[in-house]
Formats: structure tokens, sequence, C-alpha cells
């Protein structure tokens, strides 16, 4: 990553955890959080539902930095532009959803998630499709 792009995300990714450590505290909200997220492009989509129980706010925080950070990998990289995907974390588990263009952009994908800060492991549901939508 260019230092021209590592400022503008990191400031992302600081209001990000900033606005979920906010409504974490803010809310009356239960020990356990669902994650439902759904990506549809054109001819495909993707979807991942994630059940995660977190001891304090600063574990959802966690999360949502981790996510926040391997969706700007991914995008910064380019391999998933015109695939849906999704990204959810758990603990620090990261667990990619959707569809890209190729097996090496499935293992390029994983590689640069298992790069980011703070994550311990990738899970893959990625599967493959021949060429991007609206190309």
């Amino acid at each position: 990553m260019t230092n021209r792009y590592k400022f503008p995300s990191m400031i992302i990714a600081v209001i990000a955890v900033a606005l979920v450590a906010k409504v974490a505290l803010a809310g009356d909200q239960g020990p356990t959080v669902t994650n439902d997220t759904s990506v549809q492009s054109e001819n495909l989509s993707a979807h991942s539902e994630q059940h995660t129980v977190y001891n304090t706010p600063a574990d959802r925080a966690n999360d949502a930095l981790i996510i926040t950070e391997v969706k700007s990998a991914l995008a910064h990289d380019g391999v998933a532009d015109g695939y849906p995907i999704t990204v959810a974390a758990a603990h620090g588990v990261v667990t990619l959803t959707g569809v890209l263009g190729s097996k090496e952009d499935v293992s390029h994908a994983i590689v640069l998630a298992r790069n980011c800060d703070g994550v311990k492991d990738v899970q893959s549901k990625l599967t493959t499709e021949k060429t991007p939508t609206g190309q």
C-alpha cells in the first residue's frame, strides 16, 4: 500500500472503530452480536451471517477495525473489483464469502486478509467465476 492511501485508510478505520465503540457503549446491547451481510451485483451475490459473543465493547471494536482493514486492503489491491465479497470477523478470525475471478484471486485475497493487523486466521467461503460482472 502506498503512503498516498495509507493515511486516508487509517482515518476511515479510526472513524469506524469510534462509531462502533460509541454505539456499543451507548446501547443496551446483550453479549451476542449478529452480523448479517449481503452483497449483490448484476448476476452474482454473496451473503454471510455470523453470531458472535463478545466479552467487552472493545472486542467488538477490534473486530470492526479488522473488517475495515481487510475491506480496505481488498479494495486498494483491486482483486475484488466487480465481484461481490463480504468480510466478517469474530475474535480476529476473518471469514471471506463471495465470488472472485480465479483460484489465484481467491488465494491472493486470503493472503491480503491474513496480512492485516489483528487477523489471527482467515476462513474462506470464496468461489470462482470466469469474468467480473459488467465486463
